[in-house]
């Protein structure tokens, strides 16, 4: 296995993710929030080169049916694995790292959504412990950034995964 770093992404590296991933609009938003202590981006890098990201949004859920249903929740979003880096673990990592911060942080609970036809999606997570949350399909938007900095929103119906996250934190 290559030698893989995850951390908290510093607003210095901001121009390296945009140049593997695009969406700038994204990034600074997402980096705004982490400022703010509303979230928390995360990315890995091999060989000082960003090969993916994930975001952990801490604040209230944007969507009802979580706030209602999963309050005070983290959620994992927005998982990417940049090309040409993709089927080789680090999207596991990602996701990995981010419940390893979740825990340290004292949740004991992770909730992420899945848009309803990504089935690959949907078996990813499941092999890493995710469990179908047992209500119906949430309304999410899905959020495109485009390169002005401004985004255009897209309704889509999602499933909703949660997982535990209580054992112990190893730090």
């Amino acid at each position: 296995m290559v030698d893989l770093e995850i951390h908290r992404v510093r607003p210095d590296e901001a121009p390296a993710l945009v140049a593997a991933g695009g969406q700038a609009g994204y990034i600074a938003d997402r980096l705004a929030r982490q400022t703010a202590d509303r979230g928390l981006l995360l990315a890995a890098w091999c060989d000082g080169r960003p090969v993916g990201s994930v975001y952990l949004w801490l604040e209230d859920a944007e969507e009802p049916e979580l706030r209602e249903h999963l309050p005070g929740v983290p959620l994992i979003t927005h998982l990417e694995v940049f090309e040409p880096d993709r089927n080789q673990g680090f999207g596991r990592e990602l996701v990995q790292a981010g419940e390893h911060e979740l825990r340290r942080r004292h949740f004991a609970v992770a909730a992420l959504a899945v848009e309803y036809s990504n089935k690959a999606a949907v078996r990813f997570y499941e092999r890493l412990g995710y469990q179908d949350w047992g209500r119906q399909f949430v309304d999410c938007v899905r959020r495109d950034w485009n390169e002005d900095g401004t985004s255009t929103d897209t309704p889509e119906k999602c499933f909703v995964f949660t997982k535990s996250l209580t054992e112990a934190v190893r730090d």
